[in-house]
């Protein structure tokens, strides 16, 4: 499964956790990742009309929402928060939001951005031409703000 990813990048690169795109699978795909060694998969959890919360309750998503992570006991997976995807909003509103997910008591102890690498490339359709200053400066700020870079599976206690 992962004999490409090896070829080009190396095992080191590998890791126990995962996305699915917008989070679109349900719990028996959940467990399927599970059994193919994933201990851990990282989303969105946001109360929208698509949640891209896996197969997360209404209520779930809620309680999900407002925290770094979860662990649902059923599939034995730990759920990664997903804080910011940077290419959603402007600069300043991602500035803004990082800000307020760092001052939350129960969503400060670790931020995690995602970004899409294509708005990086002039040929793109939605090319942001200051998107990497969106991206720098979103880490320099948690950065300064005395947060440490670690991998997320470090952050769940997987590594």
């Amino acid at each position: 499964m992962h004999a490409e990813i090896r070829r080009f990048a190396g095992e080191e690169v590998l890791s126990e956790c995962t996305i699915v795109h917008f989070g679109e699978a349900n719990e028996d795909g959940a467990r399927a990742l599970r059994k193919l060694g994933y201990r851990a998969i990282t989303g969105y959890s946001i109360p929208v009309p698509c949640p891209v919360a896996y197969y997360a309750t209404e209520n779930l998503i809620e309680y999900i929402h407002g925290r770094d992570f979860w662990y649902d006991t059923e599939t034995d997976i730990l759920f990664g928060r997903i804080d910011r995807v940077v290419n959603l909003n402007t600069h300043a509103e991602n500035l803004q939001i990082l800000r307020e997910i760092m001052a939350s008591p129960t969503r400060g102890g670790f931020v995690s951005i995602m970004i899409h690498e294509q708005y990086f490339h002039k040929d793109y359709c939605n090319h942001l031409p200051d998107f990497e200053t969106h991206v720098v400066e979103a880490y320099e700020l948690i950065a300064k703000s005395g947060y440490v870079g670690r991998h997320i599976t470090e952050a769940m206690g997987i590594n």
